[in-house]
């Protein structure tokens, strides 16, 4: 089955949506974690002054954060845009 023109543009949308969405969540996390913990975002796991806990947890909280937000916007945009396109 070939796509559309239609359909090009809806994937590109809902994949450049969702990327965007996927960095800031990201970037809103790095900086709520720099507030609550006065300390920087543990980015690096290889860094001797991050501990264990600290890269679990950061893996964790991005992790869900990032994903949940990427689903909401998969499903969000994709409803929008079914009814742009084909409206």
């Amino acid at each position: 089955m070939k796509k559309s023109n239609k359909e090009y543009l809806q994937t590109a949308m809902i994949t450049g949506a969702t990327m965007m969405g996927a960095f800031l969540a990201r970037k809103m996390v790095e900086k709520t974690w720099e507030k609550v913990t006065h300390d920087e975002a543990p980015k690096n796991p290889s860094d001797p002054d991050i501990t264990w806990k600290q890269a679990l947890a950061w893996t964790l909280i991005t992790g869900v954060v990032v994903g949940a937000t990427r689903v909401m916007i998969r499903y969000s945009m994709k409803e929008g845009t079914d009814k742009y396109l084909k409206g």
